[in-house]
């Protein structure tokens, strides 16, 4: 990516940021806010400790972004790519997470609770300390994940795949599923 792409995009955030979200929002309008932070996000893709919640970010591409500590609380991020992003101590909590490919990403410690994320891809993902409390987790596939200190107490995990095709181990360790729904979860081939 060109140097110029990122000075560019460094200095879009930041206008945002000084202008106040609240200000560009009335001035400008919905649409066009978040065109101006989703074309940001793309091109810097290294965010630290920012709050993004109540946004509208569905079909954006953040492969291999870094939102250590971002707060998305509430977003609506329907088949948002987060392929081999970093996402350590996220906030997903409430977001529309559906159809997410969190493959390879790092969500250590990530807080999903109450999110709805059906038919997710955590294929190789780790997620190691996440909590997933009274969240839909229909459909996903965590196939190869590392899941180990996960709290999936009450979440409904209907047609869950947990089964590595490539052999990889499964670790249940220090792991939550009380009163959770596991109904047609996939440990092992058909």
């Amino acid at each position: 990516m060109p140097l110029y792409g990122r000075e560019l995009a460094t200095d879009n955030w930041n206008n945002i940021k000084k202008i106040g979200m609240k200000i560009y929002y009335e001035q400008k309008g919905p649409r066009v806010l978040i065109e101006h932070i989703i074309r940001a996000i793309e091109y810097y893709l290294a965010f630290n400790n920012e709050n993004f919640s109540n946004l509208n970010f569905s079909k954006a591409k953040f492969k291999s972004g870094q939102f250590n500590d971002c707060n998305f609380t509430q977003c609506f991020l329907e088949n948002v790519n987060f392929e081999r992003a970093k996402l350590e101590n996220v906030n997903f909590v409430q977001a529309n997470l559906n159809g997410v490919n969190f493959t390879s990403a790092n969500l250590k410690n990530a807080k999903l609770q109450y999110s709805h994320t059906a038919n997710a891809i955590f294929v190789s993902a780790d997620v190691s300390g996440a909590n997933f409390e009274q969240s839909d987790l229909s459909g996903s596939d965590f196939g190869g994940a590392n899941i180990e200190n996960c709290n999936f107490r009450k979440a409904l995990m209907s047609g869950v795949n947990f089964y590595s095709p490539s052999g990889g181990r499964l670790v249940f360790k220090k792991n939550n599923f009380s009163r959770a729904n596991l109904k047609a979860i996939k440990l092992e081939p058909i």
